[in-house]
């Protein structure tokens, strides 16, 4: 899958959930909320965690990790 990204619009949208976020969350929570939105965008299409969590268990499947 070939995503492409905005980073003006991703770092704008983190720098305004730093702003709003009063728990004083790490940078990189901010950054991957902005990202989820980006590229959520499209219906149908599963979360990065989601994704991520599909390859892990590909890579498992195919080393054969316990």
């Amino acid at each position: 899958m070939l995503v492409t990204i905005d980073t003006d619009q991703l770092v704008r949208d983190a720098a305004t959930l730093m702003m709003m976020d009063t728990q004083y969350a790490g940078e990189w929570k901010n950054i991957v909320e902005a990202l989820q939105k980006q590229l959520c965008n499209e219906a149908g299409t599963p979360t990065i965690t989601v994704q991520v969590r599909q390859q892990v268990k590909e890579y498992k499947k195919l080393t054969m990790w316990r």
